[in-house]
């Protein structure tokens, strides 16, 4: 399957699209004149990612682009609404709920706000440090890194959890905080009764454990170095190792060594993957019939909550807040150019971004499509339609017509073109020279099975003669044999005379023949040496 995997740089994000049909891969850049981009989340069912600037401390989203060749125009979140108050240090995109989940370890806690950088709330406080974030919104439930700082042996050392909630920021529990050392990227495996897989860079390991912290697991940990970011999709897993700046997969059961994808790198941060099977989007959403004034957030067991922006209350109701309503931003500059490049202009009269496309020579519209065939206008194809059927109709009639009178034999023969004279003169030289040649040949006579007389050898001295034998029997009975007419002076025919049967035969009794005086053999006498002595010797027949 095709898939897009997305790594973040420092100045920019690249995309590699791998097709395992074509067996290529296209590495190229996606997002262009960054400072310093990090995690990345993507919203697949709309082709939304989301990315963060850590220099800029400023979320970011664009649309994802069909080809592979063209960079996006990103939008910016949080500068115009929220006046930085939010430092993020990891998003994930909630694509049921359309709200945007963001961890700042500046402020200790984690927010969160609608898809569009709206009605921002503070959804955990008190926490000591909290990094990469990843949400399942169809169990209701959110995973966060948390680097604690602990008075451990008088030392600065961190105290590291994993750590999950529900996503309205409730039953917030600690789920991994034993042999962790340096967890970087936390991940979800939906079609794996939503495993949550994570790594561990200086620990050197991929881990995973069920959705509630139960059965943990190391998936790799021989040959795998420095693991900074992993995603995954189908049966494997896709990591960076950040000391060689490099992309490898492996089997996600831990089956195998890893394999590299690609390598030298620039400085590769984190890796996400879009495929339109990525996310599971048959879930019902019951946000959906909430009727939420600003914010509504998923819980488990297909609940929600209604929630305020900050520094805002909630109404008796508990839907309506007591805040004003923002105009969303709109979209994000969305391009589809199929055979050529996108461009991206500012329009005069509305000041707002625009997409166009450069198409690929031979391609043209909005969206640069292969060009249609025009058909023909409808008068001159009914016109070409009708001549068509005509000839085939007279060609048909002539064929008929011509095959009728062959039949009667009323069509005459095409006759025989004349050859000139000298041409004719050699023909019948050589016509005469095989005749007078096939004279000479020896004739081949038959004999019938009765025995030959005298008689029967005078009147068949004749060349050889090939009856019919449908009237063998009626020639003997008649005693008329065929005559075969032969003249030197022309080719050879073959004449034969056969005399018409009579219209009623009639049946005549086959005579008796005469029986065969029987022979009678008597032992020889006379003794003899030789081997080929007769045995016995006719009755009434002289002694040897």
């Amino acid at each position: 399957q095709t898939i897009d995997l997305l790594i973040s740089q420092p100045d920019e994000i690249r995309r590699l699209r791998r097709s395992p049909i074509e067996d290529a891969s296209y590495y190229g850049v996606l997002v262009e004149d960054q400072h310093y981009a990090s995690f990345i989340s993507i919203d697949i069912n709309n082709r939304i990612f989301y990315w963060i600037d850590e220099a800029t401390s400023e979320i970011y989203r664009a649309h994802l682009t069909s080809n592979t060749i063209s960079t996006v125009l990103p939008q910016a979140l949080l500068n115009e609404d929220n006046n930085h108050l939010i430092i993020p240090s990891s998003i994930d995109i909630d694509w049921i709920g359309q709200n945007l989940y963001v961890t700042d370890h500046i402020h200790g806690c984690i927010w969160v706000l609608k898809n569009d950088g709206r009605y921002a709330t503070k959804l955990i406080t008190n926490i000591e440090s909290p990094w990469v974030i990843t949400v399942n919104p169809i169990l209701g439930i959110l995973y966060f890194i948390n680097y604690e700082h602990g008075p451990v042996n008088n030392s600065n050392e961190r105290i590291v959890a994993i750590e999950s909630a529900y996503m309205n920021g409730e039953n917030r529990t600690i789920l991994v905080d034993t042999d962790i050392v340096y967890p970087t990227d936390l991940v979800i495996d939906f079609y794996q009764n939503y495993r949550v897989y994570w790594t561990d860079e200086k620990k050197e390991s991929i881990e995973s454990m069920n959705y509630d912290g139960t059965d943990r697991t190391i998936i790799a940990h021989i040959g795998i170095h420095a693991p900074h970011s992993l995603d995954i999709f189908g049966s494997h897993l896709y990591w960076i190792n950040r000391n060689n700046r490099s992309l490898y997969t492996i089997e996600k059961f831990g089956r195998g060594l890893s394999t590299l994808v690609i390598d030298k790198l620039e400085l590769p941060l984190f890796v996400r993957i879009y495929h339109p099977l990525k996310q599971i989007q048959s879930v019902s959403n019951s946000c959906a019939i909430a009727n939420c004034s600003h914010l509504c957030v998923l819980k488990p067991l297909n609940q929600y909550e209604c929630l305020c922006p900050l520094n805002t209350t909630m109404q008796v109701n508990g839907r309506t807040c007591n805040a004003p309503t923002v105009d969303p931003p709109g979209n994000p500059v969305e391009c589809n150019c199929l055979n050529g490049k996108c461009v991206y202009h500012v329009d005069t009269n509305s000041g707002h971004q625009l997409a166009g496309c450069l198409c690929f020579r031979g391609y043209t519209g909005e969206t640069c499509t292969p060009p249609t065939p025009t058909p023909p206008p409808p008068l001159k194809r009914w016109i070409f339609i009708i001549i068509v059927s005509v000839s085939l109709l007279l060609i048909g009639i002539l064929t008929f017509s011509l095959i009728q009178l062959k039949r009667k034999g009323k069509l005459q023969s095409i006759p025989t073109p004349q050859l000139p004279r000298n041409i004719q003169t050699i023909m019948n030289n050589m016509r005469n020279f095989i005749t007078r040649s096939t004279d000479n040949i020896n004739t081949v006579r038959f004999r019938t099975a009765r025995s030959t007389t005298a008689r029967d050898q005078t009147t068949t001295e004749s060349p050889a003669v090939f009856p019919n034998p449908m009237y063998g029997a009626i020639a003997t009975a008649s005693n008329q044999p065929a005559r075969l007419a032969v003249s030197s002076d022309e080719p050879a025919k073959l004449n034969i005379e056969v005399q018409q049967p009579p219209s009623k035969p009639s049946r005549k009794a086959t005579p008796a023949s005469p029986l065969r005086q029987q022979v009678h053999f008597d032992p020889q006498s006379k003794e003899t040496d030789h081997d080929k002595a007769n045995l016995v010797v006719r009755s009434g027949s002289s002694d040897a």
